[in-house]
C-alpha cells in the first residue's frame, strides 16, 4: 500500500485537472529542524505554507528526533515564531518510542522480551 503522505515541501499542489490537493494526499509530514525552522528562526514561506495548507483541510504532522524535547515544548516554541500548531501534530523521538511501546506492549523486564533477544 502506497503512502499518500507527503514529505517536506513535495506534493503540495494539485497536477490531476479538478483534483484538489486533499484529493490527491492525505497529509503532509515536517521535519521541524532544518525544514520549518532552521537555527532558531522560521524558514521564509514556511508559516505562509502551513496557513495555506490547513485552508486546503489538509492535515500536517511535524517530526523532531529530539529526545530533549517535549511535544509541548516544541509546539510553544512554533507558535512564538508565528507557526498555528497544535500538540497533537507534534512528534518527537520519545513520544513515539513511547507509544511503539505501548502499543505493542514490550516489557523490558518480562521473560518474553528476554527470550526474543
Amino acid at each position: 500500500m502506497q503512502s499518500r503522505w507527503a514529505l517536506g515541501h513535495s506534493g503540495i499542489t494539485g497536477e490531476k485537472q479538478g483534483t484538489t490537493v486533499k484529493d490527491e494526499i492525505e497529509g503532509v509530514i515536517f521535519d521541524l529542524d532544518g525544514v520549518l525552522e532552521f537555527q532558531g528562526k522560521a524558514y521564509p514561506g514556511a508559516v505562509e505554507l502551513l496557513v495555506s495548507l490547513r485552508r486546503k483541510r489538509v492535515p500536517i504532522r511535524v517530526l523532531s528526533n529530539s529526545t530533549l524535547k517535549s511535544r509541548r515544548l516544541c509546539t510553544e516554541k512554533l507558535n512564538k515564531k508565528g507557526f498555528s500548531i497544535y500538540e497533537h501534530e507534534v512528534v518527537t523521538a520519545s513520544f513515539a518510542t513511547e507509544a511503539e511501546i505501548e502499543d505493542h506492549l514490550v516489557k523490558p523486564f518480562s521473560d518474553k522480551y528476554r527470550r526474543a533477544q
